[in-house]
C-alpha cells in the first residue's frame, strides 16, 4: 500500500464512505507533494466531528460526546502523570485549590456531555462496562485503559445529550482544561525544572482545549 492511500485509509470513516474515491483520486494525482496537506487535513478532521457528514445532528452530538470524553479524559491523565512522574511542578500544587478547582470545572463538562441512557438499556450497558473495564494489572495501564474503554462504553450509549447541555459541558470542559494547562506552565517557569516535560504538557492541554473551542464553534456554524 502507498504512502498516498495509506493516509487516505487513516480520515474519519464518514468522510471515506462519503468521498473516499475523490480523495484518493486526487490524492494520488499530487503524489508525495500532497503528504503534507493530506496530513494536515487528517488531523484537523479528527478534532471536528461535528463537520463530518451524518444523517441527522443527532448522530453529530454523539460524535461530540465521544470527542468531548475523550478530551477531559486525556486533560486528566496528563496533569495527572505530570505531578506524579516529573519534577516539572512543585508537589504542593497535587492537591492546591487552584487545580483542585480545574478538575471540578472539567469534571463538571464530563458530567454535563455525558449521554443519559434510557432505562431499558441498563442492563445491556453495565454488562458493556463489565466487559470492558477489568480489574487492570499496573497502575497506569489501567489508567490510559480506562480512559479509553471509559470514551468506547460512553460512545453506546443512546440518546446523545441536547445540544444545550452538550455545548454547556463543552465550555466548562474547555474552561478547565485551558486554566489547568496556564497554571502547569506557569509553575514550571516558576520552578525551573524540566521545563520541556512541563511545557509539552501544557501544550498538549491547551491543544485539548482548542479542540474542544473549535468543536464549540462547529455546532454553532451547523445549527
Amino acid at each position: 500500500m502507498s504512502v498516498t492511500r495509506a493516509l487516505v485509509g487513516l480520515y474519519p470513516p464518514a468522510v471515506r464512505e462519503r468521498w473516499g474515491p475523490e480523495l484518493e483520486e486526487e490524492a494520488c494525482r499530487d503524489g508525495w507533494r500532497g503528504w503534507p496537506d493530506l496530513t494536515v487535513n487528517l488531523l484537523g478532521l479528527w478534532m471536528h466531528p461535528a463537520i463530518w457528514p451524518a444523517g441527522s445532528m443527532t448522530h453529530r452530538r454523539a460524535r461530540v460526546a465521544k470527542l468531548a470524553i475523550g478530551l477531559t479524559g486525556t486533560g486528566w491523565l496528563t496533569g495527572h502523570a505530570l505531578l506524579e512522574l516529573s519534577a516539572a511542578v512543585p508537589r504542593s500544587l497535587t492537591h492546591s485549590w487552584i487545580l483542585d478547582a480545574c478538575d471540578a470545572i472539567t469534571l463538571l463538562g464530563f458530567l454535563l456531555v455525558l449521554p443519559l441512557p434510557r432505562p431499558a438499556s441498563w442492563p445491556a450497558l453495565a454488562a458493556t462496562a463489565a466487559r470492558r473495564l477489568p480489574l487492570l494489572g499496573g497502575w497506569w495501564l489501567a489508567l490510559i485503559v480506562a480512559v479509553v474503554q471509559v470514551a468506547r462504553t460512553v460512545a453506546s450509549i443512546e440518546p446523545p445529550p441536547g445540544p444545550r447541555r452538550l455545548v454547556t459541558g463543552l465550555w466548562f470542559a474547555t474552561l478547565g482544561l485551558s486554566t489547568s494547562a496556564g497554571v502547569f506552565v506557569t509553575a514550571t517557569f516558576a520552578s525551573g525544572n524540566d521545563l520541556v516535560t512541563g511545557l509539552a504538557a501544557g501544550c498538549g492541554l491547551v491543544a485539548l482545549a482548542l479542540a474542544g473551542g473549535g468543536t464549540i464553534r462547529d455546532l454553532a456554524a451547523i445549527d
